[in-house]
């Protein structure tokens, strides 16, 4: 992609362009704080849902152990799977680093990260890839203004379940995608390196999100070639160059996740919405419960319209189509067929609308920079600024003022969106009680038995005393793990169950009432108040903690 061309606008309105990225920073950046910190409420809240609870106690074996190899985390996904388990752990490796350094409870270290992610990475990461691939100034600018306004990214990814190195890696990899194209298009040995590190940085952080690079870079291969086609040949040897350096530097972590493909591929949401529902929702911003955003879907369209005058940066739109064709695939269909194509993405639909908000994002950006040059015209042509460049300062404001006022509408609906992953039942300060109690009674090297199905998961990442069910995902029928579960109050009449407690250490039960959304009791706990083999040493509205007879 060329680089931007010189500016030769008068002085005055030089320096005002020179100060709209980092205004749009500030303006995205305040709507962002606004946003996380009212539906967080707390910054010490702790995460409710899903992974989470994962990444949390992640961090907390990280720091804990200093123990970084990602094989290792399986004592927090499943002990039993061994070396055969496998996690990129680039984003738990940071945040151990934050925990150890600052002595912060784990939740502060998540909701510090969601927070900075929000108010600084996702503004700059739309400012680095528009600037990368030499868009406007004003497009890049509104752009940035206008990135936090959009639900799906980054707040709906905290309510659906709290994918944090997806969520990173989704802002990383455009700017990486930029340098990588720069590389490409001209050249030079330290771009190259930028590239090939910052592709390998969004790799280890999330190994998905690097499939978006892959498009980014053939359409940038094929503009070149259609532009000069002389240098065609040079751009596919330095895409080539830079495909071998980063497979060098990702063979580690490739051999890792060939260990992970049986398990990640027999994932399979299944589909909740008809074609025709899957394409509304697409059309209007929507996504997994995520209400339209109408007014920033308008702007959108009428920026993909644009979008498709610009030659140069046209390629965007296939991007943006490709992965909402898999969204609405992935959504409406169950095709046996499909899942292999979706399967680095765990075969969720709602990553791939996610892609396609950062196109939206793009869009909207261009539809409300085309508003303030029209605008500038018309000021200008009316005569009631005596010079240019104040007719363009003047419709600039105005536009800055339309940019905060459709931020702000979706403001409170973005709250509202991010409450429910803090302010749930799944840990309430009454499970937090029952956590400090077993950290004051359960003695080291002891397993205490709790449910995959409730905030009793969270017990490591909260308190340090470790549980035998780390996570809440499925065990393998006949484990250690699914008999206690499923035959935990037979202990006295099942000598496997006793067995198996007992070669597991296990003296304590934990159960709480915060179950996970959808699930039930494990049946194993659900009346341990009727067995003689458990005595009950706490107790609260929500919790209970039970000592096993011995």
């Amino acid at each position: 992609m060329p680089d931007r061309e010189p500016d030769a606008s008068p002085p005055g309105l030089l320096r005002v362009r020179r100060w709209s990225i980092p205004l749009g920073i500030g303006i995205a950046g305040t709507i962002a704080a606004v946003t996380t910190l009212g539906g967080m409420g707390n910054p010490h809240s702790v995460p409710q849902l899903w992974d989470a609870i994962f990444h949390g106690n992640a961090i907390r074996f990280i720091s804990e152990t200093g123990d970084a190899n990602p094989v290792s985390l399986a004592q927090i996904g499943d002990p039993a799977q061994g070396s055969s388990f496998y996690y990129p752990n680039a984003f738990h490796l940071m945040g151990a680093l934050v925990q150890h350094a600052t002595g912060q409870s784990i939740p502060t270290v998540l909701n510090a990260f969601v927070v900075v992610v929000a108010v600084v990475i996702v503004p700059v990461s739309v400012a680095g890839f528009l600037s990368g691939v030499g868009a406007p100034v004003g497009w890049t600018a509104a752009s940035v203004a206008v990135s936090t306004a959009f639900t799906n990214m980054p707040y709906a990814l905290w309510k659906y379940g709290g994918l944090y190195p997806y969520t990173l890696a989704l802002c990383l990899i455009w700017p990486a995608a930029a340098l990588a194209i720069r590389w490409i298009t001209n050249g030079g040995a330290p771009t190259l390196a930028a590239a090939a590190l910052s592709l390998h940085g969004t790799f280890v952080t999330q190994p998905s999100v690097i499939l978006i690079a892959v498009p980014c870079l053939v359409f940038a291969v094929v503009r070149l070639g259609k532009r000069t086609p002389a240098t065609a040949g040079a751009g596919l040897f330095r895409a080539a160059v830079l495909a071998a350096v980063s497979a060098a530097l990702a063979l580690p972590t490739l051999i890792g996740l060939l260990r992970m493909l049986p398990t990640v591929s027999a994932y399979d949401w299944p589909a909740k919405e008809t074609l025709v529902r899957s394409l509304g929702k697409l059309a209007v911003l929507g996504g997994e419960g995520t209400r339209p955003q109408w007014v920033l879907a308008a702007f959108s369209w009428a920026g993909i319209v644009l979008l498709w005058r610009d030659r140069e940066r046209r390629w965007l739109l296939w991007i943006g189509l490709m992965f909402g064709i898999l969204y609405v695939l992935t959504a409406s269909s169950d095709a046996r067929w499909l899942k292999p194509i979706t399967a680095p993405w765990w075969n969720d639909a709602f990553r791939f609308v996610v892609i396609v908000t950062f196109v939206a994002i793009a869009a909207a950006g261009l539809a409300f920079a085309a508003a303030q040059s029209a605008l500038s015209r018309l000021c200008a042509r009316w005569g009631r600024l005596a010079r240019h460049d104040r007719a363009t300062i003047t419709a600039a404001a105005c536009i800055e003022v339309a940019l905060v006022t459709v931020a702000s509408v979706y403001l409170g609906p973005n709250q509202a969106r991010l409450k429910p992953a803090y302010h749930g039942t799944t840990v309430t300060p009454e499970t937090e009680d029952a956590m400090r109690w077993l950290a004051a009674h359960a003695k080291p090297g002891e397993e205490v038995m709790n449910d995959n199905s409730d905030g009793t998961v969270w017990t490591y990442g909260l308190s340090g005393v470790r549980t035998f069910i780390p996570y809440f995902g499925s065990y393998t029928a006949g484990s250690d793990r699914q008999l206690l579960l499923s035959a935990m109050d037979e202990i006295d009449t099942n000598p496997q169950v006793k067995e198996t407690a007992e070669r597991n250490n296990i003296r304590y039960v934990f159960v709480s009432d915060g179950l996970l959304p959808g699930r039930k009791r494990a049946s194993g706990l659900d009346a341990l108040d009727q067995s003689p083999a458990f005595a009950a040493v706490f107790g609260n509205r929500s919790c209970r903690i039970y000592r096993m007879r011995r």
